[in-house]
């Protein structure tokens, strides 16, 4: 999860809280913004406390970013469960705004493992959708529809994006088996026979000489 998503989700938090602090009971606003801090910053102080411990580690678990994923998809699930039947048209609205921002951010953030950026965005356009339902009248419906199509689209994205790295990645390793293959029926060859075996490049220069054509 970077430094810069974590930002974003702060910065979003903040300009989401520096509208609605006048029109909204102050003490929920304030409970959300702390708990919605607090999941953007913990999976940096989780990595920075391991890059303090083991310079070299190698970052956050799959496990541990999918819990990360989920908790900081439920603190933004909240804003519209809290707070659309109490906003404004205008405050829903910018809301609806942030809660798309900011799921399209976490879908791209939290690309390389799947299930948590599924799990992200599908909770925060399960939430907008269900609270648009609820708020009814002309805009309900038709944000709820809105937040269920962009759900899906950012859904099916990163699962394109998960089976393309997936092929890519196969690809790669059944090259390195047929490399591995070759170089053992080649050493095979080379134990077996009395030929010269040599390899050369695409300037026809030697870049392999078997030992028997070396001596």
């Amino acid at each position: 999860i970077s430094r810069v998503f974590a930002l974003s989700s702060l910065v979003l938090a903040l300009a989401f809280v520096n509208l609605a602090w006048q029109r909204l009971p102050l003490q929920l606003v304030q409970i959300w913004l702390i708990a919605t801090a607090v999941a953007s910053l913990l999976p940096v102080a989780v990595d920075l406390v391991k890059r303090w411990h083991a310079p070299l580690h190698p970052g956050l678990t799959t496990r541990q970013v999918e819990f990360m994923a989920v908790l900081l998809g439920a603190t933004w699930a909240m804003l519209p469960a809290l707070f659309f039947d109490l906003a404004s048209p205008s405050l829903r609205t910018f809301s609806g705004a942030l809660l798309f921002a900011i799921s399209g951010l976490g879908a791209f953030a939290f690309a390389r493992a799947s299930g948590a950026a599924v799990a992200f965005v599908a909770m925060i356009a399960g939430a907008t959708g269900l609270a648009s339902l609820k708020v009814g009248g002309e805009f309900g419906p038709a944000f709820a529809i809105a937040a269920g199509l962009y759900g899906l689209s950012l859904c099916a994205m990163v699962l394109i994006h998960h089976l393309k790295t997936r092929s890519a990645l196969l690809a790669q390793m059944e090259i390195h088996r047929q490399k591995d293959v070759i170089a053992f029926l080649l050493n095979d060859f080379e134990d077996g026979t009395n030929d010269w075996l040599w390899e050369t490049g695409t300037n026809f220069a030697f870049t392999y000489a078997s030992p028997k054509l070396a001596q």
